[in-house]
């Protein structure tokens, strides 16, 4: 299934510019202003996790939060890691706390409603991804639009995505993620010159992934157009070899 979450990023702009580390691996402050090490120790998780060293990540982001256990970004990226670690446990409660920290936090609602959901907890992921959506002022919506449609999807709600799918492209129709994912659905459904426009609108947007390139193919397979379906095939060939969707494409042209 082509299924991409669309996890927002945490960022912290620190007021100083550029932060460094002391030779011990630790931000030291020169005075006991411990919410600003928690900031910069934030931002140095932050980045670590970017990196994706994970463990350096975590880290920093517990020694912010021992600076100022009150501070939501920490908590918030905390979670991100733990919930790439598969620490589940940790991941909930620190989502939680960043919550209750900063319960209008839409990009935090939206990273919760992706863990959530992976926990197969689609009630309250969809929830979550609603209460971003109520939030004010929100600049991506249809990050979280798309992300409640993979999860409804998830769950056996097909009309239920197809609707949050078209929301996302209500508010930014070039979205690729919710392209590509209503394209799928479109494709499932047996709707396949649907499933072909939305394609189409896709390469418009973005370029094309493996997932998007192998639905082309079969796309245009079951068109009957065989040319169309060779410049997909292609492509994907070309482009990404190792991919396990180009191992796909090789197994069925082998069978016939």
């Amino acid at each position: 299934m082509l299924w991409r979450w669309v996890l927002v990023a945490v960022a912290l702009m620190a007021s100083s510019g550029c932060v460094t580390e002391s030779a011990d691996g630790r931000y030291a402050p020169a005075k006991a202003d411990y919410a600003e090490a928690a900031r910069i120790n934030t931002q140095l998780g932050i980045d670590y996790m970017r990196k994706g060293e994970t463990d350096r990540a975590l880290t920093k982001l517990q020694r912010a939060l021992e600076q100022d256990a009150s501070f939501p970004l920490a908590h918030a990226s905390i979670a991100f890691v733990y919930q790439n670690r598969g620490d589940a446990v940790s991941a909930d409660r620190h989502y939680r706390r960043a919550l209750a920290l900063a319960p209008n936090s839409p990009d935090t609602q939206n990273n919760y409603g992706v863990f959530l959901c992976g926990q197969s907890r689609y009630d309250e992921a969809l929830a979550a991804f609603e209460r971003a959506l109520r939030v004010t002022g929100y600049r991506t919506p249809e990050v979280a639009y798309t992300n409640a449609g993979v999860c409804a999807r998830k769950a056996g709600k097909d009309a239920q995505a197809e609707g949050y799918f078209r929301a996302a492209l209500r508010e930014n129709g070039t979205f690729s993620n919710a392209l590509a994912q209503i394209a799928l659905l479109s494709y499932d459904r047996g709707e396949y010159l649907r499933a072909r426009a939305f394609l189409q609108r896709y390469a418009q947007a973005a370029p094309h992934s493996p997932q998007t390139l192998w639905l082309g193919v079969r796309t245009e397979r079951a068109l009957g157009d065989v040319a169309a379906a060779r410049r997909y095939a292609n492509q994907l060939q070309q482009q990404f070899p190792e991919a396990d969707e180009t191992y796909s494409l090789l197994r069925t042209e082998r069978n016939g």
